[in-house]
């Protein structure tokens, strides 16, 4: 298959394209990532809860309720800095798959720009070749009509 000056082009759209499916999907694990620390930290939280929960009754050490309090700070803390992580890698995420979306749509129409630059290429062959035969069969005539007045005469 012969090269067509949107070869190029299209090779470029493709690399771009697949480009930004490598953000993406980059953009989808980082995301991914803090949302399980955030689950982890959920229920870890939940857990020391619930352990304080089921140490309330009997006798209650006050350094150990601390220790808890100053846990569950800390637990909050860091749910809290992972939730503010989060908020720039979603819009990461969002810019990324629209910088994927608009690639491929470039990508679609340049192949659709080709495409039809290929039939027009095709249909004026055609079309030269038509006037080629016809010339061809108007020379034919002429001689056959030349040759037979000749032939007469």
């Amino acid at each position: 298959m012969s090269l067509t000056r949107f070869d190029t082009i299209i090779r470029l759209r493709r690399h771009e394209r697949d480009r930004c499916a490598v953000n993406l999907a980059n953009a989808v694990h980082a995301v991914e990532k803090v949302e399980l620390e955030i689950r982890v930290t959920e229920e870890e939280k939940l857990g020391l809860q619930e352990l304080a929960r089921s140490q309330r009754f009997g006798v209650v050490s006050l350094e150990r309720l601390r220790s808890h309090n100053r846990y569950e700070v800390q637990l909050q803390a860091r749910l809290n800095g992972l939730l503010q992580q989060k908020e720039p890698l979603v819009e990461n995420r969002i810019r990324s798959r629209k910088q994927l979306d608009e690639a491929e749509i470039e990508l679609k129409r340049f192949k659709k720009i080709e495409q039809l630059d290929r039939e027009r290429v095709g249909n004026d062959q055609l079309r030269r070749d038509r006037k080629a035969m016809d010339e061809l069969a108007m020379t034919r005539f002429w001689h056959q009509c030349y040759s037979q007045k000749e032939t007469t005469t």
